[in-house]
């Protein structure tokens, strides 16, 4: 039985985030669509800025959070321009508190994309691994979680350790089955605000 049928995404007018008014996520059309033709919000943050995610991680830590999971569409991407650092390094710098990093580790391609556009990812086990190393030793941030690549291969760590990338599966749509759950949930998280 073939799967949904996927429209093609539309340019929607910029939206803007309610606290600072700046525009809150890419204006042009997005390669992610969805049955109602609504298109993911991946500029959607936590904190509009460096200031505000201060203040909001202060708060967590000053409630007794001892550790965060900072979680990105692609960890390699930096929170916000000029700067390389993802939100787990930047929830590290401004809180003090252990941070843990998470996004495609091992792929290319995120997961929104993966599911959306029904599209299976790429590998990208040695630029990241490569990356996630000269972070790691930097303090950037404390831990590494690994999702898709763990579905994809069981074995992800231990290959990873013994630098066999080749050897690595790479995770593919097909790894989960099918999804019979209700995706309505992901595509108004995704959408924002109706506009």
């Amino acid at each position: 039985m073939a799967g949904p049928t996927w429209p093609t995404a539309r340019a929607s007018r910029p939206r803007s985030s309610p606290r600072s008014g700046q525009p809150a996520g890419p204006t042009s059309s997005s390669r992610c669509a969805s049955r109602s033709g609504r298109r993911p919000n991946y500029g959607a943050r936590v904190a509009a800025t460096p200031q505000e995610l201060t203040t909001l991680v202060t708060l967590l830590r000053a409630a007794g959070v001892d550790a965060l999971h900072c979680s990105n569409r692609r960890f390699w991407e930096g929170e916000w321009d000029g700067d390389r650092r993802n939100l787990a390094g930047w929830t590290k710098a401004t809180s003090g508190l252990p941070t843990i990093t998470v996004g495609s580790v091992g792929l290319d391609t995120d997961v929104m994309t993966v599911f959306m556009d029904q599209v299976d990812p790429g590998a990208r086990v040695a630029e990241a691994i490569e990356d996630l190393e000269e972070r790691l030793l930097a303090d950037e941030f404390d831990l590494v979680a690994v999702g898709r690549a763990l579905i994809g291969d069981p074995d992800f760590v231990r290959k990873v350790e013994q630098r066999d990338y080749a050897a690595i599966r790479t995770f593919a749509r097909a790894d989960l089955g099918k999804l019979e759950w209700d995706t309505s949930i992901v595509e108004e998280t995704h959408a924002g605000p109706a506009g």
